[in-house]
């Protein structure tokens, strides 16, 4: 047995809540935000069977695509104000898993 943690994105989020229900995952999620972008995210928190991990890893797999976003990147100081900055592409997207075994698990 494993304790998931799972950040996707919010565009990301409908799907792969929907399939993981069909397929009778329990979950726990937030709304997060983070990372250099401070783009929204939905972090997944779940324990998640020895014989079922795979499965849900599939799911995000399937389910949470990197994409390229421009982004104009914030200046580092007021005295830069006088420059434009150039946009760049970014990659954002796909998914952050963590997995840890679970010594004790119980539902009261």
């Amino acid at each position: 047995m494993k304790l998931v943690f799972a950040i996707i994105q919010e565009e990301d989020w409908k799907k792969v809540r929907e399939i993981l229900l069909e397929k009778n995952f329990s979950l726990t999620f937030f709304r997060s935000k983070g990372g250099f972008l401070e783009e929204s995210s939905v972090t997944i928190m779940t324990v998640v069977e020895d014989d079922d991990f795979d499965d849900f890893i599939t799911v995000l797999k399937e389910n949470c695509k990197e994409r390229e976003k421009i982004i104009i990147p914030p200046l580092p100081s007021i005295e830069l104000l006088r420059m434009v900055p150039m946009p760049v592409k970014v990659k954002v997207g796909g998914a952050i898993v963590f997995a840890v075994d679970v010594a004790y698990f119980e539902k009261i």
